[in-house]
């Protein structure tokens, strides 16, 4: 009887060592290879890991440098957080949002006018960071990016430097 390894590798297509080893058994609907491994239900390049450098460390994710999710080639794989992963995703162009700024991105959910209407209010003094956020039904955080540029960089009015959220006086005044 085969052991649990060996029916991983036989479920795998080894090629060369620097080519992609591509798994030929179960698939997720995303497209990652799928097996019963100790116990549970795990995606084959995590297993690939565990089998040749051990445990992944918690908080860690098993990342494709090759972008073949079907791909369980040790040479291929590395260890990162979830941001690499996005940061790594975004950098290849894989991310479905991340070429599209603004009202383009089907996952904002203010619009240029929103933004443009929160920066002019905020520098003036009108609302807190905090009341816009509630106004907006966003998260304090998006108020406070969209504020400083970090999002909506392309749209004027950003304020560049700011001390616990407010606008330093030169700032206030050169928006006027």
């Amino acid at each position: 009887m085969k052991s649990k390894i060996e029916r991983f590798w036989s479920n795998v297509s080894i090629k060369e060592p620097l080519d992609c080893w591509e798994w030929q058994a179960g698939l997720r609907t995303q497209g990652y290879g799928s097996l019963y491994f100790s116990g549970k239900y795990t995606m084959s390049h995590i297993v690939s890991w565990t089998i040749t450098k051990g445990e992944v460390p918690k908080g860690l994710c098993v990342l494709h440098k090759c972008d073949n999710k079907k791909c369980v080639n040790p040479a291929h794989l590395f260890l990162g957080t979830r941001a690499d992963n996005r940061r790594d995703m975004c950098k290849k162009g894989r991310d479905r949002y991340s070429h599209k700024i603004g009202e383009l991105n089907p996952q904002s959910i203010l619009t240029e006018a929103n933004v443009i209407d929160i920066r002019s209010r905020y520098k003036r003094g009108v609302k807190t960071q905090r009341m816009l956020s509630i106004e907006y039904k966003v998260n304090r955080g998006t108020i406070k990016d969209l504020l400083r540029g970090r999002t909506w960089g392309h749209l004027p009015g950003a304020i560049s430097n700011t001390k616990k959220g407010h606008p330093s006086k030169e700032e206030m005044l050169k928006s006027l």
